[in-house]
């Protein structure tokens, strides 16, 4: 059996893994490069911070699902369609990253009630990933399709 401490190591950061890309990834076209430009620039939206982001005038009601003053519940009134399923996504995607870096959950991360992922429930995310009822995989369209979604909601904020 692995311990914690033995498997925390075999487990990469995303810094790490990032560094590891940028070493020994392909060369991209030009097209490709701008593409990642656009991407980066995109992902400088604050995910795990917009409370901060949004300021003082942002209100804080408790959430009726996780009983906290959660994100989803704190921008629920500038979302349109699925944006409102979309942040709450984003919410357990950033405790379960913070739980576990390789998007893995386990019955620790849920000892707490979540917004839409569930212990062994398969579900298709609203972009297009799958989340198999133990593990999040999600690649680059995917990030971006997030991404989007958050930099809507900003917009509409006052």
């Amino acid at each position: 059996m692995i311990s914690a401490a033995s498997r925390k190591e075999q487990i990469p950061s995303f810094v790490a893994l990032g560094r590891q890309v940028a070493a020994n990834g392909p060369q991209l076209t030009p097209e490709q490069e701008a593409a990642r430009r656009r991407m980066l620039a995109a992902a400088q939206i604050p995910l795990e911070n917009l409370e901060k982001a949004a300021g003082p005038s942002l209100s804080s009601p408790k959430c009726v699902t996780c009983g906290n003053r959660c994100m989803p519940e704190r921008f629920a009134t500038y979302t349109q369609g699925n944006g409102g399923q979309t942040l709450e996504e984003l919410e357990d995607f950033r405790h379960l990253n913070a739980h576990n870096y390789a998007g893995e959950a386990d019955d620790e991360y849920f000892g707490r009630r979540r917004h839409v992922l569930k212990s062994g429930v398969p579900m298709q995310l609203t972009c297009g990933a799958q989340f198999d009822g133990r593990r999040l995989q999600l690649d680059l369209p995917h990030l971006r399709m997030y991404s989007c979604t958050v930099q809507n909601v900003l917009q509409r904020f006052p």
